[in-house]
């Protein structure tokens, strides 16, 4: 579960920095 939401947590960081 924790892996999980690492890379829901790294997905959103890189959608909010492309649109930085």
């Amino acid at each position: 579960m924790e892996l999980s939401k690492a890379i829901v947590l790294m997905l959103v960081v890189l959608t909010f920095g492309c649109f930085v």
